[in-house]
């Protein structure tokens, strides 16, 4: 195995979710809806977690009707949960920030296949918070910091790449816009909360339910119509070039 692939494989079991799902389905085959209810996550993450998994060979579905019914593949997965179920845990804070750290970096059309997965993550400690389920202040200012630095910077490189790019191709570019435009003022309400002096969590519990309604609809208009549009319409070279220009944005950052 290369160096490469072996770090793929782990960083897919790098996540406290993903290792949730499988020891899930280790046990019985279930649905998105089932995993969701059990584990309370969305299903769009949950979705996007049996994607990747699926995709690395570590779980596969059947058609009932009108679901996918999802397994694990025993023969292979079990013997490994085994040796890393006492390891993996311990270690996902790090493994988890350093997968956003990885995000961070990648190009507009690179990261957004994986936003999803990187912002649902700071939505769920928002939820728990809210909830009384978690009381860290660094957590929650953790997490206001993700929104007003990470992901300010990741909304700049794509309206001064990919979004500048396409804005005159079509008309979802002004939506995208409009969005980050929103979720710029939540983000700020977030800011504004973590930095008092008692945290208003009905005030959380509404800024999570907001940017969680809008970041699944705003990701699958980037993945679903901008991202095919600019395959179209776009040369490689235009895309490689947008690749480089939003580096260099995020380098000097």
């Amino acid at each position: 195995m290369n160096s490469g692939l072996c770090e793929s494989f782990f960083a897919v079991l790098a996540d406290r979710n993903r290792l949730s799902i499988i020891n899930l389905i280790l046990e019985k085959d279930l649905t998105v809806s089932e995993i969701s209810e059990q584990l309370n996550l969305e299903q769009s993450l949950v979705s996007h977690h049996l994607k990747t998994l699926k995709d690395h060979g570590f779980v596969e579905f059947k058609i009932d009707g009108k679901n996918r019914v999802y397994s694990a593949n025993k023969d292979t997965v079990r013997p490994l949960m085994d040796i890393m179920r006492s390891h993996v845990y311990n270690l996902c804070g790090f493994a988890c920030q350093y997968k956003i750290d990885e995000w961070a970096r990648m190009s507009p059309v690179k990261s957004i296949n994986h936003e999803t997965e990187v912002v649902m993550e700071k939505i769920k400690v928002l939820t728990k918070f809210s909830a009384a389920k978690i009381n860290s202040r660094k957590k929650l200012k953790e997490v206001s910091d993700f929104f007003n630095t990470t992901m300010i910077t990741h909304f700049k490189a794509e309206e001064m790449t990919l979004f500048k790019k396409m804005r005159k191709k079509t008309k979802v570019v002004e939506d995208l816009l409009d969005e980050h435009k929103f979720m710029r003022k939540k983000f700020l309400e977030l800011k504004a909360i973590a930095d008092s002096e008692n945290v208003d969590r009905e005030g959380l519990k509404e800024i999570a339910n907001s940017i969680s309604k809008i970041i699944t609809s705003h990701i699958d208009k980037e993945e679903n119509v901008l991202i095919p549009k600019a395959k179209q319409v776009l040369t490689k070279k235009e895309f490689d070039d947008i690749a480089k220009q939003s580096e260099k944005m995020e380098a000097e950052v």
